[in-house]
């Protein structure tokens, strides 16, 4: 979930579109390796991660850090012009 600040701190998106690309993420890694916990699952663990995100404000992960520990969503998300 660590995504989740990003979207919501930094980027300033709404719930449905952090909601909405989180989950498209989910679906791409689950076809890529079975992932034990379902969509809707997953779809709670996001909302909760935002209603955290926003409560406390917790800081999202630094760019360089992701870029480091986390090279395919930094991939991604450059390609789409999200950073």
């Amino acid at each position: 979930m660590e995504l989740v600040p990003f979207f919501i701190v930094i980027k300033k998106l709404n719930v449905n579109n952090t909601v909405d690309l989180i989950k498209a993420y989910h679906i791409k890694c689950h076809k890529l390796r079975h992932l034990n916990l379902s969509v809707n699952d997953f779809e709670k663990r996001i909302k909760v991660a935002i209603q955290k995100s926003i409560e406390y404000k917790i800081p999202p992960i630094k760019i360089g850090n992701m870029k480091n520990n986390y090279p395919q969503w930094y991939d991604i998300f450059n390609q789409y012009n999200i950073l």
